[in-house]
This record gives C-alpha cells, sequence and structure tokens, in this order.
C-alpha cells in the first residue's frame, strides 16, 4: 500500500496525552479526556487528521492502546487512498460525576468504536450505578455496571449507535 499522502506519524509512550501537536493543528480538545475529540472512526475535528492510543484518553495499557491505533488503520488507509471526505460529527457528552467518553464524536454512518464499545471514567466511586445514554430527551440505551472507580476505564456496548438521530442533537451520558 502507498502511504506517499502521510506527512506525520508520532508514538510516545506516557500517562498523559501528549497533545501539543493535535491543539497546533487546531483539534477541538475534549476537557475531561485532555485529548483531541475524535469520532468512532478516530477521526478528529480536522479533515486528515486521526488519533489513538493515549493520545485520546490517558492511563491505558499498552494492548488497549494498540488496539486503537489497528481500529484506526482501516479509516486511515481509505484516507490515504482516496476518500478525503470528513463526515459530520455529534458530540457525546459525559455528565458528572462521569470525567469523560471516549471516542467522544458520532460520525454520520459511522461504524463502532474499537472493540465495539465506549470508554468511560468517572470522578467518584460508585457501586451498581446505572449509566444510561440519551439524546433528546430520549433514551438509547441503560444499564447497571458493576462499579465505577476514578482512574479506572469501565466500558458500555456501541449497540446503541443505531438509535442515535443525527438532527436531534448531542448525545448525553450519564449516572442516574
Amino acid at each position: 500500500m502507498d502511504i506517499t499522502g502521510c506527512d506525520l506519524v508520532i508514538f510516545t509512550a506516557d500517562w498523559v496525552p501528549d497533545l501539543e501537536l493535535a491543539a497546533l493543528a487546531g483539534c477541538e480538545l475534549d476537557a475531561g479526556t485532555r485529548g483531541p475529540l475524535v469520532d468512532t472512526s478516530l477521526r478528529t475535528t480536522v479533515p486528515g487528521v486521526f488519533a489513538a492510543g493515549n493520545l485520546i484518553h490517558a492511563a491505558e495499557t499498552a494492548d488497549v492502546s494498540a488496539l486503537t491505533g489497528r481500529h484506526a488503520a482501516g479509516a486511515i488507509a481509505a484516507h490515504l487512498t482516496g476518500d478525503e471526505s470528513w463526515p459530520t460529527q455529534l458530540p457525546i457528552e459525559a455528565e458528572a460525576p462521569l470525567r469523560w467518553i471516549s471516542p467522544n464524536l458520532l460520525a454520520a454512518a459511522g461504524g463502532p468504536p474499537p472493540r465495539e464499545r465506549f470508554l468511560l471514567r468517572s470522578d467518584a466511586f460508585l457501586r451498581a450505578p446505572r449509566v444510561e445514554v440519551t439524546q433528546d430527551g430520549r433514551e438509547l440505551w441503560s444499564r447497571r455496571l458493576p462499579r465505577l472507580v476514578p482512574g479506572r476505564s469501565a466500558h458500555i456496548p456501541a449497540d446503541w449507535i443505531a438509535k442515535v438521530e443525527g438532527d436531534a442533537g448531542p448525545v448525553s451520558v450519564r449516572v442516574s
């Protein structure tokens, strides 16, 4: 495969997103993850710029970070071989005590996120919390998780993204 359209690939290893280049490129950043906003194909808000691994959310294990890179590869290859369209992206907003959700954008006609699940973190220790995903007051998904622990990722399945309406506003994730 010819990747001559790729200008820069950066590899780092740290527990904090190394986001200076993403910010300089004009990527919108998420206050919770402190990394660039990404959709389920790991496209940022800047056409042609993708992000993966600990850049999109800090303190994940090497295998989780590597799998996000593998997930992004298909969208990157499609972009480099001529599909230069960049879809409209819809925000996914985490409400306190949730700190963040990743990916934190949905793209029109986008596929599932890495490992077909969303990762989220909480600022509070919560035992058996009910997590809800809603859009415009409409429940898309809800389930109890065993626990939420600050500094540890939990995950929710991605099957609810099929219920998202592109013109109905942002998606909210909260503990009820």
